[in-house]
């Protein structure tokens, strides 16, 4: 079943930036022909309470934000990612395949869905999706061909939100006791969500309640795993620094390191017991 629950998350529409006055009336006219795109290509109905298109954004230096809620179908969680998975195709292509793209460089597209965090009762409108796309990248790639199941690998940067992605898989019977390192991975996975949102007090607190358990599994997981050890200490380094350390914060590069820091502990997670 999935763990999500109707919740209605109203978000303004953000059409273009405050710049110098003609440049901010080009980018608004740009922001506003990709919502219209976008509004013909994507079927509007949510079969929930949010906005569908909340975001739409070009700003001055070519970098494009699409922020879309996740339609739900219901109890069906696969049907449900299938729905994500196809959409996301649809905002990709609609949005290089469109007028406007050759003032595109880069292409962020997030999809929401109602999300209970591992601590609390509060059910909130979060990213589950995440793609970016270069221009470059965009171009090289056969849109006529591209299936919704072949985007991650298209793509330049691809996250799926682990409980999002693993909804209606779960095994048939009593449920396990969550091991440290499954707790581990789920403090890891919610702050990856709250860097995606923008949420950096979020994402510290994250942060630090995974090192609060990751304490307690550091000499076991450099023990049993030497190969992916180095690599993983050096990520989680690169991690900390970019939230706890840095001020403000740097939030590329805390994406970047704990997304292949999560790539090694879901590399090692099958042997972990």
């Amino acid at each position: 079943m999935l763990r999500y629950l109707n919740f209605s998350a109203i978000v303004t529409l953000c059409l273009g930036v405050a710049v110098a006055p003609a440049t901010a009336a080009a980018q608004v006219d740009a922001s506003s022909a990709l919502f219209q795109a976008l509004s013909s290509t994507l079927s509007l109905g949510t079969h929930r309470e949010a906005w569908r298109l909340p975001t739409v954004t070009l700003d001055p230096t070519g970098d494009a934000t699409v922020v879309f809620a996740i339609r739900g179908e219901g109890d069906d969680a696969q049907a449900t990612r299938a729905g994500a998975l196809a959409d996301t195709l649809t905002v990709l292509r609609t949005v290089y395949q469109s007028p406007e793209a050759a003032q595109v460089q880069m292409l962020t597209v997030m999809g929401t869905f109602p999300f209970k965090s591992t601590k609390g009762r509060a059910v909130r409108e979060s990213p589950v999706l995440r793609v970016v796309l270069t221009a470059e990248t965009a171009s090289q790639l056969d849109w006529a061909s591209l299936a919704p199941e072949g985007v991650a690998a298209a793509v330049d940067t691809w996250w799926l939100q682990g409980a999002f992605a693993n909804a209606g898989n779960e095994p048939v019977g009593p449920p396990r006791e969550p091991t440290p390192f499954d707790i581990a991975q789920a403090h890891l996975d919610e702050t990856l969500t709250a860097l995606a949102a923008g949420e950096v007090p979020i994402a510290r607190s994250q942060f630090k309640q995974f090192f609060d358990v990751w304490d307690d599994l550091d000499a076991e997981v450099s023990e049993r795993f030497p190969a992916q050890y180095d690599a993983l200490d050096t990520e989680l380094d690169r991690a900390e620094i970019a939230i706890l350390h840095s001020q403000p914060a740097d939030l590329g590069a805390a994406q970047d390191a704990l997304q292949k820091l999560r790539s090694y502990l879901v590399e090692i997670s099958g042997q972990f017991d």
